[in-house]
This record gives C-alpha cells, sequence and structure tokens, in this order.
C-alpha cells in the first residue's frame, strides 16, 4: 500500500462500528457494503469492503472481526517499513 492508500484507509474502530451492527451471519462484502451505505458509515468504510471482492463471504462475527483486524495489522506494518529509496538501474 502506499501512503496516500494508508490515510484513506478506515479505522480499526469505524470497522468495528459497522461489524457490531451486523444482523445475521454469514454476510457478504457486498451486503457489508450496502449497510454501510445505508447506515451512514463513513465512506472509508464503504470503499474498504468494496475492495473485497463482492461474493467474498464471512461466516461468522469471530471471522469478519479476524480478517478486519488483519488489514491494521498490515496497517502498522507498512508505517513501520523505512521509506521506498528510487534505485537506478546500473548501465552496462
Amino acid at each position: 500500500m502506499h501512503a496516500a492508500t494508508l490515510q484513506t484507509q478506515p479505522s480499526l474502530a469505524q470497522l468495528t462500528k459497522l461489524i457490531n451492527i451486523v444482523p445475521k451471519f454469514p454476510v457478504s462484502a457486498a451486503n457489508l457494503v450496502d449497510l454501510a451505505q445505508s447506515s451512514n458509515q463513513p465512506s472509508e468504510v464503504t470503499n474498504f469492503y468494496k475492495t473485497f471482492g463482492q461474493d467474498v463471504v464471512f461466516d461468522t462475527p469471530d471471522d469478519l472481526k479476524e480478517r478486519t483486524e488483519q488489514v491494521e495489522i498490515m496497517r502498522q506494518e507498512e508505517r513501520e517499513m523505512p521509506p521506498e529509496q528510487m534505485v537506478v538501474p546500473e548501465e552496462y
């Protein structure tokens, strides 16, 4: 992910807020997008679940939470990585 992408990602708290109002499981990513829009969640939350394939299904609340929390771990790792440096290829 690029820095600009990280800035537009929802916080784990925002995602958890949506997870807590899911009425029943299993739930698809497409259903999460609909729920996020109908419950006036931030656009970052809606866009986050749009990045999943629309046929992706979360079987249980724990499944949804675990897969969502993985994103936060990846974001933290991304922040801890040193910035990329441009390297000019050597000429032969």
